[in-house]
């Protein structure tokens, strides 16, 4: 093998990455660049990085299936039986829904934060959803608007989306808008 081939596939030349040592993070795939320039995962639960509209729908929109899809089954459950157990199931599930609801708006808060870093806002512009009104604008601001291209003072941009998660994106939306469509009755 010559010289040139070596140092084409050496580690120290493929161990080169296009990542500056001290950028911020990589957050569509949740992982940061340390000083040493190694990954170090991040998580879903990271206030670090950013996330695009994509990610941010598919996240939020599944852990809120997660906590409120057992409370929707059982109000369906209750509904339809009409029965004293039913009732008795509906109030435990309430109260677990209750309980994890806690984490569950901690969650939407933190992928919020990261949503807003990704069109270069701070994360406190959030508190503006606590205002009547103000806070169909934060919406719009998290379900809609592209983030700021390129790298900016909160990391590098977010992949684009897989073409599985614009499956599960497109799934999840089509999940949520059923109710809309079709009536109730069919459902149940």
């Amino acid at each position: 093998m010559s010289t040139d081939q070596e140092t084409a596939t050496s580690p120290q030349a493929t161990s080169e990455t296009s990542h500056p040592p001290f950028s911020n993070t990589d957050s569509e795939h949740g992982s940061a660049m340390t000083q040493h320039g190694s990954e170090k995962k991040t998580g879903w639960w990271s206030t670090r990085g950013r996330i695009g509209r994509v990610t941010y729908f598919n996240r939020t929109t599944l852990a809120s299936l997660i906590v409120n899809g057992p409370y929707i089954g059982a109000v369906a459950y209750a509904v339809t039986t009409q029965s004293a157990a039913a009732e008795a199931i509906l109030g435990t599930v309430l109260l677990v829904t209750i309980v994890l609801s806690i984490p569950l708006t901690v969650f939407w808060t933190l992928q919020a934060k990261r949503r807003m870093n990704d069109q270069n806002r701070s994360g406190w512009l959030l508190l503006l959803a606590l205002v009547p009104l103000v806070n169909l604008a934060i919406f719009i601001m998290l379900y809609c608007v592209k983030g700021s291209s390129g790298e900016n003072r909160y990391g590098p941009a977010p992949e684009p989306p897989t073409s599985s998660g614009m499956t599960l994106f497109w799934c999840l939306l089509g999940l949520i808008l059923l109710p809309f469509f079709v009536p109730l009755g069919v459902l149940l």
